[in-house]
């Protein structure tokens, strides 16, 4: 169960998005395993600024307990240049569709609706962790520089029952592993349908290289089952109406069937019906 794309064989499906000011994200050769992707780069003169953005298929329909989610990027840029970062994204489906483009308002800081995010911010060497358009928390960095020119291996784990989320940052040339959340709390993390989605922005007029490659997000545990609620505490019908109607909502999975026992009280026996409706995630 997984979202993978290492830009030189088949793998997931994606869609770009030129989010502003060209040149468009390209495939290109000769990267550490192959091909990689230049989400971003120098913008084309006349225009100042160079946005895109990638977004996979969901790929595995459903809520789950987890998600590890391993991605390689490279940011060289020049020192002292800002307005420029990049972003990693489990979108929820329910605000972005099950497919098509994304983009977020600030890359840098990773702002998604109603979704789980880390901005890189590389001009200040800053990893925020943001959930649903609102930092959580941010980390300055002090032994490893996001735009060293290098290739960067990332490692999240996020744990959506726990609502925890972790993130290690490995270069693949020089300098040492980092850990920047550990198990981090996220309040109002709940479990969501995902898909993958990243972007990188460089809003300087000077020369900054944004890179992917070997991107590879696993959902693993329980597919969750949810629960089932009233989507109301309280409802009300007129005298003279001869149907209240009652709604019971499935939140949080879609794994299994329910079987749902109600009884009646206080007035008129009257007849029941249930109409069933697609169930929410």
């Amino acid at each position: 169960m997984s979202t993978t794309q290492n830009f030189t064989t088949t793998g997931t499906t994606f869609s770009l998005e030129q989010v502003a000011g060209p040149p468009p994200a390209q495939v290109m050769s000769g990267g550490p395993m192959g091909n990689f992707l230049r989400l971003a780069t120098m913008p084309t003169s006349p225009v100042v600024g160079n946005d895109n953005s990638i977004s996979f298929v969901t790929s595995d329909p459903g809520t789950w307990d987890d998600a590890t989610a391993d991605w390689d990027f490279r940011v060289t840029q020049i020192s002292g240049e800002s307005g420029v970062g990049m972003s990693f994204a489990l979108l929820n489906t329910a605000n972005y569709g099950t497919s098509g483009n994304a983009a977020s308002v600030e890359p840098s800081k990773g702002i998604y609706d109603g979704s789980l995010a880390f901005g890189f911010d590389t001009t200040n060497n800053i990893v925020y962790l943001s959930l649903n358009s609102a930092v959580i928390t941010g980390v300055k960095l002090t032994t490893l520089n996001l735009a060293s020119g290098q290739f960067i291996s990332a490692q999240a784990v996020v744990n959506f029952q726990a609502a925890t989320v972790s993130l290690v940052l490995t270069p693949t040339i020089s300098g040492s592993a980092v850990t920047v959340f550990n198990a981090t709390s996220v309040p109002g993390l709940v479990p969501y349908q995902s898909r993958v989605s990243l972007e990188a922005q460089n809003s300087a007029t000077s020369f900054a290289n944004f890179d992917l490659d070997n991107i590879n997000v696993v959902y693993s545990g329980a597919r969750l089952p949810g629960t089932i609620s009233f989507s109301s505490s309280t409802y009300a019908v007129l005298d003279n109406q001869p149907i209240a109607q009652i709604e019971i909502v499935r939140t949080g999975g879609t794994a299994g069937s329910f079987t749902i026992g109600f009884v009646s009280a206080d007035g008129t026996p009257g007849t029941v019906s249930i109409m069933k409706r697609a169930p929410a995630t």
